[in-house]
């Protein structure tokens, strides 16, 4: 499958292009590929001028070029402009009885109806717009009016109010639109009619974004709407500017491409209605917080978006993830009467021994894997029944010493059975681990109580946790839940 095929003229970005050409006279034919997972190649019908011999270049296939290489180009069928970014040598043919010619390919690209400005420099972007397309059902739209008589068919768009947040560095905005057949205000006959509700994540930074500056904001909103939308639906392709008053380009990149069902309402945990009032507070402290926390964070999305982990990777992974978040989350003071008792230890063993003994003994005063998830667990909203609660805390502890220390369960049990009961344990983990982040990031506990007693998703997290027994008291019946409503 791919996004966009054509052929086209290619340039070096800081070629000077003639007034009134639209390539300059250096410029080569060549073929440009992308395909729907962002792999961008770029095929040439000759070599492109060079300083040096275009031999290094075909020989060595794969190397990164320069990080101020770039080539631009217009394509011939759609007559749009691109400029490609992060680029490799792709190899290619040097002939002395028939034509030579070389590959690229990159790793981004832009993509857009106005020609990039020469520059030796990569470009900056003023402003970067995200296309939500797959969560219209976490944003709740739904402002198409829709009315229908024996004669007559009708329909109305009122465009809802666009919301801005302030953030420390600049000012975000969800942006409504709707797609629809163009023309003006005259009547027009049709056979088709397609009316469509859109809605963008815009962020106008305080000072222009590098590359890899919104590759990050990407993956910012890419994990906030994990956590808010219980879904991995990847995101579309995002629209940049490099000039304020210039139209977007669409950038293309290299990334895994992630087949992540588009959220339904009942999904969700939190839907976009709910957080209209916060949601840029919220945006802003998920970002400090991913950046402080670190893996506590990013491990548990990273997860999520990965498309294939076996059981034990998904186990201890969520486990390194918490312990992440129990390190950053609490500041754990030195018991002083263990260190002391830690240094009688060492003082009765010869002079040999106490360095080994030392070293062997260094991080005994930390904490236990078990009293870590139990403190980091008891922060949640949940009635608690905290003798099971630290039974099981005690067997995620156990579970990962044997998979690091034995490869897999110390007693001589079923490997099959085993896995089953992991994979429960590990469900379990996620769903504390998930509230975990959002309790963490500025949803309120009575939100998430209710999510989690009595909400939409109340039935899969008493499931997650009732085969350990972790609630102690019955939940509340909600006929509506029951009902799919």
């Amino acid at each position: 499958m791919t996004i966009l095929s054509e052929h086209g003229v290619f340039w070096w970005h800081n070629q000077t292009i003639p007034e009134k050409w639209y390539a300059p006279e250096a410029s080569v034919g060549g073929h440009l590929e992308i395909s729907d997972d962002g792999r961008i190649s770029l095929e040439l019908d000759d070599n492109m001028p060079s300083k040096g011999p275009a031999i290094r270049r075909w020989v060595a296939g794969g190397e990164a070029q320069p990080e101020d290489t770039f080539i631009q180009g217009i394509l011939k069928g759609s007559n749009k402009h691109v400029l490609l970014m992060d680029l490799f040598s792709g190899g290619g043919q040097m002939s002395t009885n028939g034509p030579s010619f070389e590959r690229y390919t990159a790793n981004s690209c832009l993509h857009g109806h106005a020609r990039i400005p020469t520059s030796d420099k990569a470009p900056e972007f003023p402003e970067l717009r995200i296309p939500l397309t797959g969560f219209e059902e976490w944003l709740d739209l739904g402002a198409i009016e829709y009315t229908r008589t024996e004669t007559e068919i009708s329909a109305r768009y009122s465009d809802p109010a666009d919301i801005s947040y302030a953030l420390d560095d600049g000012v975000l905005t969800l942006l409504y639109d709707i797609r629809r057949p163009w023309g003006g205000d005259s009547p027009r006959r049709l056979d088709k009619l397609e009316l469509k509700e859109s809605a963008f994540l815009a962020y106008k930074p305080l000072a222009p974004l590098n590359l890899d500056a919104v590759y990050r904001h990407l993956m910012e909103v890419q994990d906030l709407l994990i956590l808010l939308s219980e879904s991995e639906h990847q995101l579309d392709w995002p629209h940049l500017r490099v000039d304020p008053e210039e139209p977007f380009y669409t950038l293309y990149f290299h990334r895994r491409d992630i087949v992540g069902k588009p959220p339904r309402a009942l999904d969700c945990w939190m839907r976009f209605p709910e957080l209209k009032e916060t949601f840029g507070q919220i945006f802003l402290t998920w970002r400090k917080k991913r950046d402080a926390f670190g893996p506590a964070a990013y491990l548990y999305t990273g997860a999520r978006r990965a498309t294939v982990m076996y059981v034990e990777h998904r186990f201890v992974n969520l486990i390194w993830g918490l312990e992440a978040f129990h390190r950053q989350r609490f500041i754990v003071d030195e018991d002083t009467g263990l260190t002391r008792k830690i240094e009688r230890i060492v003082e009765t063993v010869g002079k040999s021994d106490k360095s080994w003994l030392r070293y062997k003994l260094k991080n005994a005063g930390e904490p236990s894997l078990q009293s870590r998830l139990f403190d980091i667990f008891k922060l949640l909203p949940l009635p608690w029944n905290w003798h099971n609660l630290r039974n099981f805390t005690k067997g995620c502890a156990d579970t990962r010493n044997d998979l690091s220390h034995y490869g897999g369960p110390r007693s001589r049990i079923d490997y099959g059975i085993f896995l089953r009961e992991l994979d429960k344990r590990s469900d379990a983990l996620s769903c504390l681990y998930h509230i975990l982040l959002l309790q963490e990031i500025g949803v309120s506990d009575d939100a998430l109580k209710h999510q989690m007693l009595n909400g939409p998703r109340s039935r899969e997290v008493r499931a997650q946790l009732k085969h350990f027994g972790l609630l102690d008291a019955p939940v509340e019946h909600n006929p509506r839940i029951s009902a799919g409503v």
